[in-house]
């Protein structure tokens, strides 16, 4: 294996899914949901309120909960600027951030996807639909929850994660499918 062939699957992997996040984000907005036309994905219909983690530490530096209307990537991203410059951002910062962590967040687990692709060839099976699901296991029932910036699991409606596993399939099948007319074109 060429480190230029691990190379240019990283980068496919990373616009793809940049591209995938995209879509994902225009069929959140379809769903009836007060937030899921905000731009993070499947990550708008999580609510809040959690009291451990990140949640915790901004009940306990705010005196109360004032995150109610956020979801999970605002509140990474209010959390991480408070962190570093002791900043509270305005609600249209926390939108603009919120939709860069998304962005950000889909591009880099995509980029690893990419790569580990072109060294083990059975990742690719299933086109994308396993790897969207280890995304939304991985990050939205695991990581997000457990980092206090959503409720437990448990607390959300099976609506919310059936949506939400959705969203995370069609991510996984548009990164597998401009992954590999990348990898065929431009990335060749």
């Amino acid at each position: 294996m060429r480190l230029a062939n691990l190379v240019k699957g990283a980068l496919a992997g990373a616009i793809a899914g940049a591209i995938a996040s995209a879509v994902m984000n225009r069929l959140v907005g379809f769903y009836p949901s007060e937030s899921a036309g905000r731009g993070h994905g499947a990550q708008s219909l999580q609510p809040g309120q959690p009291e451990h983690g990140f949640g915790l530490r901004q009940i306990r530096r705010d005196g109360a909960w004032r995150h109610h209307q956020e979801d999970a990537t605002e509140r990474l991203a209010e959390c991480l600027i408070w962190e570093i410059i002791g900043v509270h951002l305005t609600a249209r910062q926390k939108q603009t951030l919120g939709t860069l962590v998304h962005y950000l967040f889909g591009s880099s687990s995509a980029a690893g996807y990419g790569l580990l692709a072109e060294f083990l060839p059975a990742s690719r099976t299933g086109l994308g639909v396993p790897f969207g699901t280890a995304v939304w296991l991985g990050a939205d029932e695991g990581a997000v929850p457990l980092l206090g910036l959503s409720r437990d699991p448990s607390e959300q409606s099976l609506l919310v994660h059936l949506t939400s596993m959705g969203s995370h399939w069609i991510y996984g099948l548009t990164t597998e499918l401009m992954r590999r007319q990348l990898r065929a074109s431009w990335l060749r």
